[in-house]
């Protein structure tokens, strides 16, 4: 009987930990990333500055996932909505903060052109925005990166002066 005791409290115990855990990284960790950006009107972390739309997402309850996200605010919507319309490129950086370590960082290239389906280009990269492992990306998507390098700086540039507290380890 002593046994059965012993095994619940333990169990309970690790709940426990894991749930102070998630407080700490929460409310210590990722809150100094959302709340430098404070709440918009539908109550989600997001502001809009200088031209870019900058966002956190929280992570739910005992999910230690989160992440930040940087585009380029556009009008007029999306090209497929105007076929007529001429190519679009539109840029968006992800950033996956960590708690120990360097953070992750994903860049998104959307190709929108007229009549074709859009393609969209996922690349891991470092803090310097240079590929994490370059030759794991084909040809193609090699060259719609080099076409687009100096949106990824400016998308650098511009989460690194929003959230200071980024890592470049």
């Amino acid at each position: 009987m002593k046994t059965k005791y012993k095994v619940l409290i333990g169990i309970l115990g690790a709940f426990l930990l894991l749930n102070i855990a998630w407080v700490i990284y929460y409310f210590c960790f990722i809150n100094t990333y959302a709340e430098v950006l404070g709440l918009d009107e539908t109550e989600q972390y997001a502001c809009s500055q200088d031209g870019y739309l900058f966002y956190a997402a929280t992570p739910d309850y005992l999910s230690f996932t989160s992440n930040l996200a940087i585009t380029q605010i556009r009008t007029g919507g999306y090209v497929e909505d105007k076929p007529e319309e001429q190519d679009e490129v539109i840029c968006d950086l992800l950033i996956w903060p960590a708690l120990v370590g360097a953070d992750e960082y994903g860049f998104t290239i959307e190709l929108h052109q007229p009549g074709q389906k859009t393609q969209c280009y996922n690349y891991l990269m470092n803090a310097d925005a240079e590929l994490d492992d370059p030759e794991s990306y084909d040809e193609a998507a090699l060259q719609v990166l080099e076409e687009n390098k100096e949106a990824a700086d400016v998308l650098f540039q511009h989460a690194f002066r929003m959230w200071p507290e980024l890592t470049n380890e």
